[in-house]
């Protein structure tokens, strides 16, 4: 009887396990969906993180050519 109850239990703790990792992909497309459509609306400026270096002097940071690891 504790076999079956402990072996029933485990079954529902992994099945709920798999449903939050279901949610969280979900979740994940549908972010990566809004970041698209402010893309699309030109609105992604705000958000963005990479800087083109094509104009160095304007840049509020300091650069290098080379970064050693």
């Amino acid at each position: 009887m504790t076999y079956t109850f402990i072996a029933k239990l485990l079954s529902y703790v992994f099945v709920l396990i798999i449903y939050l990792f279901i949610i969280k992909i979900i979740q994940l497309v549908t972010q990566d969906i809004e970041v698209m459509r402010r893309r699309k609306n030109g609105d992604a400026s705000v958000h963005t993180y990479i800087k083109l270096l094509n104009l160095r002097h304007s840049l509020d940071f300091p650069w290098q050519k080379t970064i050693r690891l």
